[in-house]
């Protein structure tokens, strides 16, 4: 059984994580700060989760939750670094100790965790994986503090994953977005304390900043995902993304490639998502040409066409109006999910590879092989079934490393056999 720890485990991600694991049938230690939420962990998972009361800003403590680890072996497959606060304010307002606590906790407290449990990940060949935010990409006005840690875990993340990769541990950096979590009423306390700290000056000249971040908590609350939902939307796309890359991408390391393929796949969602159908751009274009023929009609003074055509704008512009509003009502502020197909796509479109033929009941396909073979071949039994059974091996990553994994010499000279087997090709796993 493989052993994770998971940091911040009381609410939201990190509560998700730790569930998550224990469900995939892992010993999860699950960091907390309270008996209360141990004992709701305990509830809703099952005896492999070991609740460890964890202050990631004291060593006494970290100390303390390194124990059992040790105790239960002294390997561990993975660490997520999830614990973190969220604080804010105009910089000028702000007194340091805010900007200490900040970065005591979301920063530091990250680092020492990770010191204090690399012996046991390298004895596991495990992983590292810091929860970071979007916001450690793109900062917000008022919350400089949250920002800057979240941008270090950028930097230190990818330090890191060079520093350790000559002994094979990755290191990853995960950038949710808006989760539904605690975190939003935290975040509501946090603005309402930050108020009552404001002298009436700053809460004067900073009115309209405050009204936005409050307005901004309110929209990711109401849009935000469910923890569960991403915990596995995460597992299922990071999973789906390392097997494809380590796959088909021969000239890079994991995790980067990997990383990069779910980088490209959820901008690619993005820009589906943000572009118009194509039926508002027809109308866009159809309402261009009536405004010039309109155009026409008022220069050579016939106005009675150029009302006619003015009335057939307007009903177009209306038709047009109706569509967008359509489009924008119909998800645009859901939650979109980057799923093994949209992977493939991305890493067919990069490599030339049909991947996206590979994973579609591949299994079945494989099992079949030599009865799709058999239609077509007359004979050559033993062949046919040696071939089948190289792929199938290969597929499975059980293949000699130090022997291709196939060839088809297709003879020209015969060209009904080669088109026969061109045609049987399709829909088996094959690489071009």
């Amino acid at each position: 059984m493989k052993s994770v720890l998971v940091t911040g485990a009381s609410t939201g991600i990190g509560e998700a994580c730790a569930l998550r694991m224990d469900r995939l049938g892992h010993r999860v230690y699950a960091g907390v700060r309270s008996e209360e939420h141990a004992h709701g962990l305990r509830q809703r998972g099952s005896e492999r989760i070991v609740p460890v009361f964890l202050d990631v800003t004291d060593q006494g403590q970290i100390d303390a939750a390194a124990k059992p680890i040790a105790d239960g072996g002294g390997r561990l497959a993975g660490v997520v670094n999830n614990a973190g606060v969220a604080r804010g304010g105009p910089l000028e307002y702000l007194p340091l100790e805010i900007w200490r606590e900040q970065l005591e906790v979301n920063v530091l407290g990250q680092v020492a965790v990770t010191k204090a449990v690399l012996p046991f990940i390298r004895a596991a060949h495990g992983r590292i994986v810091f929860i970071g935010s979007i916001g450690g990409r793109v900062a917000t006005m008022l919350m400089g503090p949250y920002g800057a840690s979240k941008f270090a875990i950028e930097a230190i993340g990818e330090s890191l994953r060079g520093e350790l990769h000559p002994w094979g541990i990755s290191v990853s950096v995960v950038e949710p977005g808006a989760i539904k979590t605690p975190i939003w009423d935290k975040a509501r306390q946090e603005a309402d304390r930050l108020e009552r700290a404001l002298p009436e000056e700053a809460r004067t000249r900073y009115a309209r900043h405050i009204a936005a971040i409050r307005r901004g908590i309110e929209m990711q609350d109401r849009q935000g995902a469910r923890p569960d939902k991403v915990a596995a939307a995460v597992e299922h796309a990071v999973v789906a993304a390392a097997q494809l890359a380590d796959r088909y991408v021969s000239d890079r390391f994991l995790p980067d490639k990997a990383i990069d393929l779910i980088d490209e796949a959820g901008a690619r969602m993005r820009i589906r998502r943000m572009t118009a159908p194509p039926g508002v751009h027809e109308y866009d274009e159809k309402i261009a040409d009536l405004r010039r023929e309109k155009e026409s009609a008022i220069d050579a003074q016939d106005f009675e066409k150029a009302a006619a055509l003015r009335d057939t704008e307007n009903q177009l512009t209306g038709k047009r109006d109706a569509g967008e509003k359509e489009w924008k009502a119909g998800g645009m502020d859901a939650v979109a999910e980057v799923n093994e197909e949209l992977i493939a796509e991305v890493l067919a479109t990069a490599t030339g590879i049909p991947v996206f033929k590979l994973t579609e009941e591949e299994s079945q396909r494989l099992l079949r092989m030599e009865d799709e073979l058999h239609k077509r071949v007359i004979g050559q039994n033993v062949a046919i079934k040696s071939l089948s059974q190289a792929i199938r091996r290969t597929r499975a990553g059980l293949k000699d490393p130090k022997r291709p994994r196939g060839l088809v010499h297709l003879r020209r000279h015969v060209r009904g056999r080669q088109d026969g087997a061109v045609q049987d090709a399709r829909g088996l796993p094959v690489r071009r």
